[in-house]
């Protein structure tokens, strides 16, 4: 992850040399601004990719994210969320002229982030030490320098609990005593359930939705906005535009080969097989190298199918990815999917794909470094294209086949 830090440190100085980044967020005293529109909007920044936020700049140093995103309930409830939340750092004048719902006075050093996709935007910027506490546990840590804070106690695990009525929350006294300036949550209606306890005792809490973005470039340009609570947004561009560069690089050698692959993406080790659709971000990577994701016509990102027609996808599969990381299922060893099967309803051995060898699953947990794109999109390029890709060497998904394995 840190193997390009330099080149991308370089790219970022050079864009705000350039003057092609974000604007400047310091106080007009330093800044050289006419005092006389400090409070005023200076620039809106829209990103190119991502739907779900937009990052205002002041004159006179202050930032308003705001964020705006929906999703569904499994009950099809959709509801939408949305937040200003505003920055102050020290000396910055207040804006004028809008409103917000929340405020955070000060430098920002210290958050905690309560789902998987958060921490990693932090490593990837290079700013790991403003994580005082993660729901993410050294064991189920797939990011080497935050695996190595949690195990020396320098990042707290922070363990949600279960109420009488089923729903999720985290201990308020625990993570009080860390003294977070803002709570990274996720946007569905358990993560909702989760701040509002949390926000009970007067933290502030920030919804993320990048689950909800269609596109991978869109979901990985979130960086951009967790690099503007902390100053670092064109580290977060210039680790985004790197991505997005050997994304392409990939990308351009697949135009010319002429056999596509169908590709079935799944994530549960057992039935009801919840089967990733055309509509989810997965998809997108897949679309981008020529491939087609195979499932029902729905609206969702995710539908759950039980065995019988499940097994319809299973037969059609050029391609089959297990989605989960292995060490999160009781055969954390295994290397072959027939440890899925189910007697008398699902053997994978008589799929097409796995007498060619076609099947694979993620070695590690995708979602926990989803501005990687390019090291995922070189990934996919390996399971789809192997022959053409043979000079990669992708960690990130590996055969899940021992029939005529590759």
């Amino acid at each position: 992850m840190r193997r390009t830090a330099a080149w991308i440190l370089g790219v970022a100085m050079a864009l705000t040399l350039a003057g092609c980044g974000t604007p400047d967020a310091t106080p007009s005293s330093s800044t050289g601004e006419d005092s006389s529109q400090a409070g005023t909007l200076k620039e809106t920044y829209q990103p190119e990719y991502a739907k779900g936020f937009t990052i205002e700049y002041y004159n006179g140093g202050a930032k308003i994210i705001a964020t705006s995103f929906s999703s569904t309930s499994e009950e099809g409830q959709t509801d939408e969320r949305k937040q200003r939340i505003l920055l102050m750092p020290e000396g910055a004048v207040e804006p004028v002229g809008t409103e917000w719902d929340k405020r955070i006075d000060g430098k920002v050093e210290r958050v905690v982030t309560l789902a998987s996709s958060h921490a990693g935007h932090f490593a990837n910027l290079d700013a790991l030490d403003v994580i005082k506490g993660t729901s993410l546990s050294a064991s189920s840590c797939e990011i080497p320098e935050l695996k190595a804070a949690l195990e020396d106690g320098s990042v707290q695990t922070l363990n949600s609990k279960t109420d009488a009525d089923g729903s999720k929350y985290f201990d308020q006294e625990v993570v009080a005593a860390l003294s977070p300036q803002v709570i990274f949550v996720g946007g569905m209606q358990a993560d909702v359930t989760v701040a509002k306890k949390l926000e009970e005792s007067g933290m502030t809490c920030v919804y993320i939705g990048d689950f909800a973005e269609a596109d991978y470039r869109g979901r990985a340009q979130w960086i951009e906005l967790f690099g503007a609570f902390i100053d670092k947004e064109q580290e977060g561009k210039a680790f985004l535009e790197a991505g997005i560069a050997k994304a392409d690089e990939i990308i351009a050698r697949v135009e010319s080969i002429e056999d596509k692959p169908q590709v079935l993406w799944f994530n549960t080790s057992k039935a009801p097989w919840s089967v990733k659709t055309d509509k989810d971000y997965t998809a997108s990577f897949v679309e981008a190298l020529g491939g087609t994701v195979l499932c029902p016509e729905t609206e969702d990102n995710a539908v759950y199918l039980q065995s019988e027609e499940f097994l319809t996808y299973l037969q059609k599969a050029d391609k089959i990815v297990y989605g989960n990381s292995l060490k999160y299922i009781q055969f954390a060893n295994a290397d072959d999917i027939t440890d899925l099967n189910i007697e008398g309803q699902i053997d994978f051995s008589a799929t097409p794909a796995y007498k060619n060898g076609d099947c694979y699953a993620v070695s590690y947990d995708w979602a926990q470094d989803t501005a990687n794109i390019g090291e995922i999109m070189e990934s996919l390029a390996k399971m789809m294209y192997p022959d053409e890709f043979s000079d990669f060497d992708s960690p990130k998904i590996v055969t899940f086949n021992k029939a005529n394995k590759k």
